[in-house]
């Protein structure tokens, strides 16, 4: 049955799919909310 298994192959990809764009939207939510939290450095401080 080919198409059981591509069925399964196709469920297990957008599963891992899934779970890398929540890991992701975590990430930047974390990043975000550091950089928000952070206190604000001086103007020009970034600049190289």
């Amino acid at each position: 049955m080919w198409v059981v298994l591509v069925l399964v192959l196709v469920l297990v990809l957008v599963l891992v799919l899934v779970l890398v764009l929540v890991l992701v939207l975590v990430l930047v939510l974390a990043l975000v909310l550091a950089l928000a939290l952070a206190p604000s450095p001086p103007v020009g401080a970034d600049g190289k």
